[in-house]
This record gives C-alpha cells, structure tokens and sequence, in this order.
C-alpha cells in the first residue's frame, strides 16, 4: 500500500520512505498522565521521537488531550485513548496542594488508584508510577515536607532504594500507600516500576 503512493519517485527514495513507515508503524505506544507539568513536559518532548506518546491532563496545553481523572469519565475517556498502549507513565498529581493537605492527598490517592484500575483493565504491560523520595524521608532529618533541620546534614548523603520507609507528610504517605498498591498489581502480571523522584524544577 505504501509503495502505491511513490509512483513517480526514484526507487532509492521509496525505499527510504518505505522504512521510515515501518519504523513508525512499529513504534511503541505510550499514554501519559500529567502530561502538562514540569516532568511530563520534558518526557513528553523527549520520548516523541522514539514513541507514539498521547498525553493526557487537566490543564490544556498543545498537543495534551484535556481530561480530569478525578471524574469517572475523564478515567474512561483516558482508557480509551490507552488502548494498543504498551506503557503507561502515571504522574498525574494534584501540586497545588500541601503536602500535609490530608483530605486532598486522599483524592491523588483515589485518582491513582483508578488510573492502576484502568490499565490492569486494558491490559497494559508496563506502569511506570512517579513516586518520591519524600517516601523515606525521616531518616534524614526532615521533619516534613520539605523542611530539614540542617542541609549540611544531608551533604555527602545519597537517598536509596535501600532506605526504610519513613515518610513524614501526608504526601510521602500516599506515595508509599500507592508503592504498595503497585506491589499487588505487580503480582497479578503487570511490570511495575515506580520512580521516586527528588525536587524537579523547569530548568
């Protein structure tokens, strides 16, 4: 079908085209939620080349479909956007909010928890879950949040995998809460990995 459209082309040239085509209609597909802030963002631009990655999020921005997870809709229109997707990046997340905003943790918690619903249901292979290194944070002198008693502490320092469990906000809770969660999917066949990420800014 593709080499019916090069009729006039010299053949080095449809070949070319020819693989180019089969390079696209290989390409993996990827949905992505959050896709308008800081971190989609940059995955977003990143990823295009390689992916056909379709990005979802309540704030518009160019190229992101607009939906909200917190509504049952919005969580049915992103499965149907999904289908055929091999992966799923999971960093839809209220940040407006404060981390120890208990009753609006609770909601990131429920909308995440749907979006693992959502792609356990359309049989996505790999769910890729931004947690955070605020997950472990008690250790090292933080008392919550983002506050330390003294940064000098940390200096020499590295955050690990390794580390216990020690959140000391609503939010590093709700990120081992939903860590957990994603263990349970895990054993169900789902390759989950959760990324926990440090302070991420524009630049």
């Amino acid at each position: 079908a593709v080499r019916k459209l090069l009729v006039g082309r010299n053949a080095s040239t449809a070949d070319i085209l020819v693989k180019q085509a089969r390079v696209l209609a290989k390409r993996k597909k990827i949905i992505m939620t959050g896709a308008s802030g800081t971190i989609g963002r940059v995955l977003m631009q990143g990823l295009a080349d390689r992916y056909e990655v379709i990005g979802v999020d309540k704030e518009a921005m160019p190229g992101v479909v607009v939906l909200d997870l917190l509504q049952k809709h919005g969580v049915t229109e992103m499965k149907h956007l999904a289908l055929g997707s091999h992966v799923l990046i999971q960093l839809a997340w209220n940040t407006k909010i404060g981390s120890d905003d208990r009753e609006g943790q609770e909601q990131n918690k429920r909308m995440t928890e749907e979006v693992f619903r959502a792609a356990r249901h359309i049989g996505i292979r790999r769910f890729i879950l931004a947690s955070s290194v605020q997950v472990c944070f008690g250790p090292h002198g933080y008392e919550r949040g983002i506050i330390v008693k003294d940064h000098h502490d940390l200096h020499g320092q590295k955050i690990t995998i390794a580390d216990a469990l020690a959140p000391v906000s609503a939010y590093g809770r709700a990120k081992v809460h939903l860590e957990e969660i994603g263990k349970q999917y895990a054993e169900k066949g789902t390759q989950i990995i959760a990324v926990r990420f440090g302070n991420v800014t524009r630049d």
